[in-house]
C-alpha cells in the first residue's frame, strides 16, 4: 500500500474524477466509512452529543455526510462551521444544531456545545491546505483544548483524513492542533501521520478503501509503501516435505560476551524460528556453554579470547576459515567493545574474504560508527545494517531530531550513498536499498519492543530467512513485518508493558498462522492489523 504526500494524494484523486468516477461518491463513501468507525469504536451511538467541526473544503463535506448516517442511528448531532460561507449554503437538518461562526453574541453557546460533547469529529482542514491555523478555526480549537485541560471528562476525538493542523507532508503539527484518539485516513494513509509528532496527533490509524481503484496510485512514482499481509503471504518461502536441514540454509552467528550473555540466544533461536535449517553460534569459549542452555538447537564454535568472556584478535582466523559453508552472517549481537573486541571486528568485515550475505547489528554497528574511513566501501558481499534511531545517529554523523523529521529521505540517501541496505528500526521501522527504487515501512507501532534483546530477534529471523536463499530486500521487509506482527500478538496477550524478547519467540508460529487467514472483506482497517 503505498504512503503519499498530499500533492501525490490530490493527483491520484484527479485521476479517478477524469476516470469517471464522481466526487460526490467519493465524499459519500467517505462520509459513510467515518460514520461506521465511530458506532465500532463507542459503546453505544444513541443519544452520543457528536460535535462536528466543519471547514469549508471536500473535509468538510466527508463530515457533514457522517453526521447524517450517525443521526440516522440515533446520536444528537451538533455542527460547527468554521466559515460563515458554509453555514449559510449548507442545506439544514432540522434535528441538528447548527453554529455560526460570525454571531460573536453565540461564545457562550460555543462553549456549551464543546463542554456536553461525547464526541468531537474534526473535519475542519483537508489536504489542500497546510497553512497555519488562524481565526476562527484557531478559536475553536483553543477552545477544546483549554476544556480538555480543566475537566475531568474529554471526548473521543476523530480526525477526517488527518488531524487539522498536521502537515500531511513533513509531520509538523500547529500549536493549536488538538490530538486525536483516531483518525481516519481517506484514500491512501498521509506520509505526515508517520512521524514521531503526527503519529502523536493521529493517534490509532484507520486505512479506508472509497472507491479509488487501486492501479492509479500505480501509474504514479510513489516509492514509500507499507509492508502489507498480503504481500508477507505471497513471499514467505515455500518448504518441501522432502527437503533436509541442508535445503533451508546454515546461519552463522558471531554474538555474545560475557556482559551479554542473552544476545546469542535470542538471534539464534529467532533464526530457527524463521525457518533456518541449521544454526551456528560462535562466542568466546569461556561463556560459550553458558549461551547453549538457552539454545540446545544450535551447534556452536568456542573461540579464542582475549580475557574471560571477551573475544580476541585471533577469533577473526577461526571465523573466517569455517564462513564460507554457511549461506548468512550475523554479526554484532552483544559483542562488546573492547579494543581486542574491535580489532576482531575490523579483520573479519575488511580483511577477510568475501563474505556471505552479511547482517551487521548492535556492536557491529558501534564499531562502524568509530571509523573515520568510508567503512562502506569495502564490503564485497550483500550487506544490511540494522541501526536504532541513536546508531544511525552514530553512523551517519546526523543529529537524532533532523533523522527523525526526515528518516525516509535521510534512510535512503545513505543507503544509496554507502550502498547497502539499511533497515532503520524503530516506530515505522524504514527499509531502503540502493538496487531498489522504493522505501518499505513497517504497519507496525508498539512501545512493547523498546525493550532489550528485541532488536537481536529481529536480527535472527532477518538471517534465518537470508540462509534460505531470499533476496536480501525481500528478507528485509518479511523479517520486519513478522518481528512487528509477532510483537502485536505478543502485546495483545501480555500488554506493552510486561512482554520480553523472549515473548516473541513464543508466540512467533501464531504470526504465521494469522498471516496465512484472509483479511475480512471490509472498506476500512486499522493500520496496526494491516
Amino acid at each position: 500500500m503505498k504512503i503519499v504526500t498530499s500533492s501525490q494524494m490530490k493527483k491520484i484523486e484527479n485521476s479517478a474524477i477524469n476516470n469517471g468516477i464522481k466526487q460526490t461518491d467519493l465524499i459519500h463513501k467517505a462520509g459513510l466509512i467515518l460514520a461506521e468507525i465511530i458506532k465500532e469504536n463507542i459503546k453505544n451511538v444513541k443519544n452520543s452529543n457528536i460535535i462536528f467541526l466543519i471547514g469549508s473544503g471536500k473535509n468538510g463535506e466527508d463530515g457533514l455526510e457522517a453526521s447524517k448516517h450517525l443521526l440516522s442511528w440515533g446520536a444528537k448531532c451538533k455542527i460547527i462551521f468554521s466559515s460563515e460561507n458554509k453555514f449559510n449554503i449548507t442545506k439544514k437538518n432540522s434535528k441538528i444544531q447548527y453554529f455560526n461562526p460570525k454571531k460573536t453574541e453565540n461564545t457562550e453557546i460555543l462553549k456549551q456545545f464543546i463542554s456536553t460533547a461525547d464526541i468531537i469529529v474534526d473535519a475542519l482542514i483537508g489536504t489542500g491546505t497546510n497553512r497555519p491555523i488562524s481565526g476562527f478555526m484557531k478559536s475553536i480549537l483553543d477552545q477544546i483544548k483549554k476544556l480538555n485541560s480543566t475537566t475531568d471528562k474529554t471526548p473521543i476525538i476523530f480526525s477526517a483524513d488527518f488531524p487539522s493542523g498536521l502537515n500531511p507532508n513533513t509531520g509538523s503539527v500547529d500549536q493549536s492542533s488538538i490530538d486525536s484518539d483516531f483518525t481516519v485516513s481517506f484514500g491512501l494513509p498521509k506520509i505526515g501521520t508517520l512521524f514521531s509528532q503526527g503519529l502523536k496527533a493521529s493517534g490509532e490509524i484507520y486505512l479506508t478503501d472509497i472507491g479509488i481503484p487501486k492501479n492509479l496510485s500505480k501509474n504514479q512514482y510513489i516509492p514509500t509503501e507499507f509492508i502489507t499481509k498480503d504481500w508477507v503471504r505471497n513471499n514467505l518461502p515455500k518448504r518441501s516435505n522432502f527437503g533436509h536441514k541442508g535445503n533451508f540454509g546454515k546461519v552463522l552467528i558471531l554474538a555474545g560476551s560475557k556482559k551479554y550473555l542473552g544476545a546469542a540466544s535470542l538471534a539464534a533461536n529467532a533464526a530457527y524460528r524463521s525457518g533456518a535449517g541449521l544454526v551456528t553460534i560462535c562466542a568466546p569459549k569461556s561463556i560459550i556453554n553458558s549461551i547453549s542452555i538457552n539454545s540446545i538447537e544450535s551447534t556452536l564454535i568456542p573461540l579464542s579470547e582475549s580475557s574471560s568472556g571477551v573475544h580476541s584478535k585471533q577469533a577473526a582466523e577461526e571465523i573466517l576459515n569455517i564462513m564460507p559453508t554457511y549461506d548468512s552472517f550475523l554479526i554484532g549481537c552483544g559483542l562488546g567493545q573492547e579494543n581486542e573486541t574491535q580489532a576482531m571486528l575490523n579483520e573479519i568485515l575488511f580483511h577477510g574474504e568475501k563474505l556471505p550475505p552479511t547482517i551487521i547489528d548492535a556492536d557491529g554497528l558501534n564499531f562502524l560508527s568509530t571509523l573515520k574511513s568510508k567503512w562502506w566501501q569495502n564490503f564485497k558481499s550483500p550487506t544490511i545494517v540494522t541501526p536504532h534511531i541513536g546508531e544511525m545517529s552514530r553512523l551517519s554523523k546526523y543529529p537524532i531530531q533532523k533523522i527523525n523529521s526526515q528518516k525516509f529521505e535521510i534512510t535512503k540517501k545513505l543507503s544509496d550513498k554507502w550502498g547497502i541496505l539499511i533497515l532503520l528500526k524503530g516506530a515505522f521501522s524504514v527499509i531502503s536499498s540502493p538496487e531498489k527504487n522504493q522505501i518499505a515501512i513497517s504497519p507496525h507501532v508498539n512501545s512493547g519492543l523498546a525493550k532489550a534483546g528485541t532488536g537481536d530477534v529481529l536480527s535472527g529471523i532477518l538471517a534465518g530467512l537470508m540462509a534460505q536463499k531470499i533476496p536480501i530486500f525481500q528478507s528485509a521487509k518479511l523479517a520486519t513485518y513478522l518481528h512487528g506482527k509477532t510483537g502485536m500478538i505478543t502485546s495483545k496477550k501480555l500488554t506493552q508493558q510486561t512482554m520480553i524478547a523472549t515473548d516473541l519467540l513464543h508466540y512467533f508460529h501464531e504470526t504465521f498462522k494469522e498471516i496465512h487467514e484472509p483479511i475480512p472483506p471490509k472498506h476500512f482497517i486499522k493500520l496496526n492489523d494491516l
